[in-house]
């Protein structure tokens, strides 16, 4: 079985949970939405690539993580009469400062981020995705729009064509997905994710453009995905459990499959 490996590094990044404002907290590794947004940029033709089925797997580690403080602009015409009172005054309390004002908020950074994405898809969108990452693309991120990306390594990678037996210690934070969404993964699966500790979080994927009064939106579907954190995996004698395997890297891949239609972020 033929898989698409991307191995990308980062200097620092922030994978945000939706919803947090005040304080920007993030994940320990990307969601499937924006791991799907950067293939969708990487493959150039976003909707070929999102018409057909594919399927994922995800892993990320950080070395350090630490907060950072930084400001956010509000540029509302009605934000900067509030707090101004014209428009063309921008001293507030005896200081000059930026047009609408500003807010100070802290963010989680992961530090020394290094990301693997697994792919499973046709054979044209992966090739694709492979040329254009060794061309260069200009201005990749993942995460926030600053947090660009240095692909290390994109290659191929060639799998059982049959999950086998994996005993060991993973490494990487990843996203365990739910049974009716995944790929390839054994069938005492279930077992397999009550013996895993860890919190189940809604994990968006792709989204569709709705209109609410005149307003476009992004509209997310989300699955309930089980966030796994490094540890050895359980040891079942009786049925072991059976993974696709990197021998590589020593990783067992669990695949989310994702059908055809909608957008990424």
């Amino acid at each position: 079985m033929k898989s698409l490996k991307i191995v990308l590094l980062q200097d620092s990044a922030t994978f945000r949970i939706p919803n947090t404002s005040g304080h920007i907290i993030s994940y320990p590794l990307p969601m499937y939405s924006t791991v799907i947004g950067f293939l969708c940029t990487a493959t150039g033709n976003p909707q070929k690539f999102l018409s057909k089925s594919f399927s994922l797997a995800i892993y990320s580690k950080f070395q350090t993580r630490y907060i950072e403080y930084i400001w956010y602009r509000n540029l509302y015409k009605q934000y900067h009469l509030q707090r101004f009172g014209s428009i063309d005054n921008r001293i507030y309390h005896g200081e000059f400062e930026h047009i609408g004002g500003q807010s100070p908020i802290t963010r989680d950074r992961l530090h020394n981020v290094k990301t693997i994405i697994y792919l499973l898809a046709d054979e044209e969108a992966m090739e694709q995705i492979k040329s254009n990452l060794a061309g260069n693309v200009p201005a990749l991120h993942l995460g926030m729009a600053e947090d660009l990306v240095v692909p290390k390594n994109v290659e191929y990678v060639y799998l059982d064509e049959k999950p086998i037996e994996y005993v060991g210690k993973v490494d990487y934070y990843s996203w365990l997905p739910p049974k009716e969404a995944c790929y390839c993964l054994p069938s005492n699966y279930i077992e397999f994710l009550s013996r895993i500790a860890g919190v189940t979080c809604l994990v968006s994927t792709k989204y569709r453009l709705v209109k609410i009064h005149d307003v476009t939106i992004r509209d997310f579907s989300y699955i309930r995905a089980r966030l796994f954190s490094p540890r050895g995996l359980p040891i079942e004698y009786n049925q072991p459990y059976k993974f696709l395997i990197d021998r590589t890297e020593n990783l067992p891949l669990w695949f989310l499959k994702i059908d055809g239609g909608g957008k990424g972020v």
